[in-house]
Formats: structure tokens, C-alpha cells, sequence
């Protein structure tokens, strides 16, 4: 009796601190009762796991890890607080200080947080900011100038003039001169006179790759372009009308029997993807073949506008630089 006493109290020496550590009961570990009995069912014979605390309540959700007799279950809830959800500190949950002078490109502001007006709430790993680097210009780009419409040509140049709107640093030089040369544009039932821009990046490798696309130009304004197969030069389509016009003006007669064929044939429309066909046994009716195959009846200027945004391809400013560009000498160049 005495040895069971002492490894009993052994025992309890050893695994109280671990059950007082974890508050919690060890699922299956259960100690014997004062009268030496451990087949009695209590709530270490189960593992059990509690529900979030909602309205006052948590529920319970168990299962019985250790046989056990006896008409112990564990209870189906029990009553609890629940924890207070503050939210996340914003920028606007600090009063500030004033920046420093910029010291080695830093310069740095006190925050203080106003409980006055904004209660409690948990810290933000990004507010507030109290350090800032400074006295470093961004490096130079396109987008760090504002530029004039360009010029008509005269003496095969366009110029525009260039205004940096933002300070910035390095050896970049704003584009202010193309070439250019004016051109008679024919589509076998009227001259249009254009005036074509080449730009002194311009890429035949690249533009090759884009043509009979309706390019999107991303960083600006979403300007449209249509880079014509047949001289591999891009039109700027302004809006439904004038993009209607382009197409129609840029596009190849088709006989309805081989109209028919194209639109049957994805094989045979993807031989023409990117073309513009003008039926011309009817009324002229345009259609627009895109790259999957697909013949686009362009009705009217609303029909070729949803076409141009439908299908328009994202490019940057960099890279339309590098495609041959025309407009008609009538409308100014919005590049």
C-alpha cells in the first residue's frame, strides 16, 4: 500500500505542471480515482473539442479516446465570454508629426495613436509609417512627361513639344521628332490622304507579329489601333465611327461565295485572320476576321466600337512605339 502511494503521488508530481501548462485535459490520460478505480468514464476518457464562443456558448464535439464504463458524456456546451474583435489600426488612426529634414536619404515623423477617436485596435504591420526615404528621384520615363498633339509633317518631320510633369533623374530623352512623309492610301474605290509617322524604334521583326490586331494601348488612355495586314502600318481608331471607317476603308473585296467558304471553314478563316473583307456583291457590308477564326459583321460604327474593345489586345507604350504608324492628314496624331 505504501509503495502505490508513492508512485501514485510519483505520478501526480510528474504530470500535474504538464496539465497546468496546458490547461487542458490530456485526451485518454486519466489518473485513478481515490478508490483506485480508472475504468470510470470521465472527460479524459474523451477528446474534446469546443465550437467558437457565439452568443455566451461554445458546443461541444467529442470522441471517446479510452474504454470506460459508467453514463458519463461529456456536456453539450458550456457557457463562456467571448473575446472582442477590435479592428486593424488604419493610417488614419495616428496624429502625425512632421517629417524631418531629409538626413542620408531618410527622414522620419512621430505617431501617436487617438484613442479619442478611434477606440481600440490591432496593430497594422503597415501603419503607421514613421520613416520615409528621401532626396532619391524616380528615374526618368515616358509617362514622366506630358505631350503636345503632333505637328503635321512638314519637310517629312512631326514634332511635338515635351513638358516634365514629375522630378526625376536620368539621361532619358522625351520623343519630340518622327519622320514622316505623306502618302496616298487607295482601297480600289477612293484616295485617302494620310499622313504616315515612322518612329525612329520602329521594329519590322515586331510589327510583323501584330498585324491585323486591334491593339489597346494600356498606359494611357486605352487608345485603339488597327495594324493593317496588307502595308503593315497601324490606324488609330478613335471611336465607333472612325473605327468603322478605317476598317472600311482598309478592307478587301470578297465575292459572297468566298465569304460563305471563310465562315465555314475555320481552316480558311485562319488563313485570313486579322483581314477586313468588303462584300462586295452586296451592299459593301464589312467583316472583320479575328484570331480564332470568327467573322465579325461590322454593321455599323456601335458594331465595330464593341469589336475594337471585345478584342483588343493590351500593348504598352514602348511597344507601339515600335510599329509604323498612319493617320489621316485631317486628324491629329494622339501619340
Amino acid at each position: 500500500m505504501k509503495k502505490s502511494l508513492i508512485y501514485y503521488s510519483l505520478l501526480i508530481f510528474i504530470l500535474l505542471p504538464f496539465a497546468i501548462a496546458k490547461a487542458t485535459i490530456i485526451p485518454g490520460l486519466c489518473l485513478p480515482t481515490l478508490d483506485g478505480d480508472s475504468s470510470i468514464c470521465r472527460s479524459c476518457n474523451y477528446d474534446i473539442k469546443w465550437s467558437d464562443c457565439v452568443d455566451g456558448k461554445q458546443y461541444s464535439s467529442f470522441v471517446k479516446v479510452k474504454e470506460c464504463t459508467g453514463d458519463y458524456t461529456p456536456p453539450a456546451y458550456q457557457n463562456c465570454v467571448a473575446p472582442v474583435a477590435y479592428p486593424q489600426c488604419q493610417e488614419s488612426s495616428y496624429i502625425y508629426g512632421e517629417w524631418t529634414p531629409c538626413v542620408n536619404n531618410v527622414s522620419v515623423r512621430t505617431a501617436f495613436y487617438d484613442a479619442a477617436n478611434n477606440g481600440s485596435c490591432i496593430a497594422h504591420p503597415e501603419f503607421p509609417v514613421t520613416k520615409k526615404v528621401c532626396g532619391i528621384l524616380p528615374v526618368c520615363k515616358e509617362s514622366s512627361f506630358n505631350y503636345s498633339e503632333w505637328s503635321t509633317c512638314s519637310n517629312n518631320i512631326s514634332l511635338r513639344s515635351a513638358t516634365k510633369i514629375e522630378e526625376c533623374t536620368g539621361n532619358y530623352i522625351p520623343l519630340t521628332q518622327k519622320d514622316c512623309q505623306v502618302i496616298q492610301s487607295t482601297n480600289g474605290t477612293s484616295t485617302l490622304p494620310v499622313l504616315l509617322i515612322k518612329s525612329p524604334k520602329v521594329d519590322l521583326a515586331f510589327t510583323k507579329k501584330q498585324v491585323g490586331k486591334i491593339l489597346l494601348q494600356v498606359e494611357s488612355h486605352g487608345e485603339a489601333w488597327y495594324v493593317n495586314p496588307k502595308d503593315s502600318k497601324m490606324y488609330y481608331m478613335a471611336d465607333g465611327d472612325k473605327a468603322y471607317n478605317v476598317m472600311r476603308n482598309l478592307g478587301v473585296g470578297i465575292t459572297n461565295k468566298d465569304l460563305t467558304k471563310i465562315q465555314a471553314s475555320k481552316t480558311l478563316a485562319k488563313k485570313n485572320v486579322g483581314k477586313i473583307f468588303l462584300q462586295i456583291e452586296s451592299r459593301g457590308e464589312a467583316y472583320y476576321i479575328d484570331f480564332n477564326g470568327v467573322a465579325h459583321y461590322l454593321k455599323d460604327g456601335a458594331a465595330a466600337y464593341e469589336i475594337m474593345r471585345s478584342l483588343g489586345l493590351g500593348i504598352t507604350d514602348n511597344n507601339l512605339n515600335k510599329i509604323p504608324e498612319v493617320v489621316y492628314n485631317n486628324e491629329n496624331n494622339k501619340r
